[in-house]
């Protein structure tokens, strides 16, 4: 009877999982074979999947010495003793003597088919009422009725005996989950707070858009509380500079910048600078996916005036001037200005180290004195100039001699401006 309960053992194993087990060469040679309570597809007794497992047992002094005792303890009943045989209890068949060519004899085919009909029916009897089944939900209510024929029992032992399966215990599943708003998925299910699932290992499977997925194996014997973290997601950030020796920095984070550095997405401040360059400061957005981000920075030229009067003001739009100072390429506007001198405005190509040489033209004005007496003598010490009336003048200060014999002499500082400028000297006699 070994083997029928290691055929038997066989058929179940197939039934509660889909796939035969190994066959016995491969397991003697290596290839484990998996225990029933991991390959079943539906819940079962413990008691009944150890007894197939004990029914397929390599050794067969481990496997049930009976068909009562493989029933008991698919049952999960103590098996009952049963009497050793002897040589006495055994019935002998006379071989059948060996047929002529003229009889009748069954063919080999038919004979496998019979056997193989008789196995499967004995198995299906011997284990009808260890496997739940779903008939009577699968017939509709009102054909039920109109089908049901009256029921018939077979008042045998075994039927007697069986007892309906208790429900498998349920325990309490909690997840505490970073973010709380994360799904998981559980035993082919989604979690809901406080879900009840039988004892056996499962997998939690955590999702959130913007954050990587999360797993954990868990094993449930009893109520379970969970801790689930997801960590955000994150993508390579690449700056690429030029120039290449440029310096990167993010100022709204800690980590020091290097090419690929992998951050979750958001608003990073950015600012890039290299020796002879101006610097470049700005917002990039980092999404779901790589960033590569290119910024190209203006290379810095000196600006140097060599002025005359080397006290003028120099006005360059939108700069304070200073000798010196560097400034990206381009082209710029230049005023150079001073008081008595006339404007003078430039346009600069910067497009290298420039010094420009800047002569300013003293501003001029028309001098012209009104004498009385109109025959004096008029002098300019500062100028060694002979005057003359309607004389061109710099812009400034002049000192004007005046002098007429038997007058007072006049000494004077004459303000001259841009323009006509007419200035009375009255002499006064002297008595």
């Amino acid at each position: 009877p070994w083997t029928d309960i290691s055929a038997m053992a066989g058929v179940i194993y197939r039934m509660i999982s889909g796939s035969g087990p190994p066959e016995a060469l491969n397991r003697v040679s290596g290839t484990a074979l998996r225990p029933a309570s991991e390959v079943a597809r539906t819940q079962l007794s413990p008691a009944l999947l150890e007894a197939v497992d004990r029914g397929l047992e390599l050794d067969v002094a481990n496997r049930p010495k009976s068909v009562e005792e493989f029933r008991a303890l698919l049952l999960g009943r103590e098996p009952e003793a049963v009497p050793a045989y002897t040589d006495s209890d055994a019935t002998y068949v006379r071989k059948p003597a060996h047929t002529t060519p003229g009889q009748s004899r069954r063919p080999w085919w038919i004979t496998g088919a019979i056997a193989s009909l008789a196995v499967i029916a004995a198995v299906a009897f011997f284990i009808q009422d260890l496997l739940p089944t779903a008939v009577d939900s699968a017939v509709p209510p009102d054909e039920s009725a109109a089908t049901e024929e009256p029921s018939r029992s077979i008042d045998t032992p075994a039927t007697r005996d069986v007892e309906p399966a208790s429900p498998l215990p349920l325990y309490t599943l909690v997840i505490n989950l970073t973010p709380a708003d994360a799904t998981v998925e559980v035993a082919g299910q989604t979690y809901t707070p406080g879900m009840q699932l039988p004892a056996g290992d499962y997998t939690l499977t955590a999702r959130k858009s913007g954050y990587r997925s999360a797993t954990k194996n868990i094993s449930i014997d009893g109520d379970l509380t969970v801790a689930l973290a997801l960590a955000e997601a994150i993508y390579p950030f690449t700056i690429s500079a030029n120039p290449a020796n440029a310096r990167v920095r993010i100022r709204n984070i800690e980590q020091v910048y290097a090419p690929g550095l992998e951050l979750p997405p958001g608003s990073y401040d950015v600012a890039v600078s290299a020796a002879g360059y101006e610097p470049w400061e700005g917002s990039v957005t980092h999404g779901t996916s790589a960033t590569q981000r290119e910024v190209k920075l203006s290379r810095l030229y000196s600006l140097t005036f060599n002025l005359n009067p080397d006290d003028a003001t120099v006005e360059l739009a939108g700069h304070d001037y200073t000798p010196g100072m560097r400034l990206v390429s381009g082209k710029y506007a230049v005023t150079i200005k001073k008081p008595g001198y006339e404007s003078a405005t430039e346009s600069i190509v910067l497009d290298r180290d420039v010094v420009a040489a800047i002569n300013l033209t003293p501003s001029l004005g028309v001098l012209t004195l009104i004498l009385s007496p109109s025959d004096a003598r008029v002098t300019l010490p500062d100028l060694q100039r002979r005057y003359t009336p309607g004389m061109r003048l710099p812009v400034g200060s002049v000192r004007v001699s005046v002098a007429r014999d038997r007058y007072e002499p006049a000494n004077r500082e004459v303000m001259i401006r841009p323009g006509n400028n007419a200035i009375v000297f009255n002499l006064q006699r002297i008595r």
